[in-house]
């Protein structure tokens, strides 16, 4: 049981500090033309790629945007 918290704790405290890696932010993208103000999207991607191909990840929102605001990214 202790080392499973321990191993929680530890795996919890490295995605924290992942979470400060520099990162450039390109928001409100429409991808919808001549769409809704709501239908845009935002693209974050490390600062300096140096030219490689990276993977991309797509998260979409499930639910409980009823207000039409974006999920906070901090």
């Amino acid at each position: 049981m202790k080392r499973r918290l321990n191993s929680a704790l530890t795996l919890l405290l490295l995605l924290i500090a992942n979470h400060g890696i520099a990162q450039n932010l390109r928001s409100d993208i429409p991808y919808v033309e001549s769409g809704h103000d709501r239908q845009v999207l935002d693209i974050y991607s490390p600062e300096s790629a140096g030219g490689k191909n990276l993977p991309v990840m797509f998260w979409i929102h499930g639910g409980g945007g009823r207000l039409g605001i974006k999920p906070m990214s901090d």
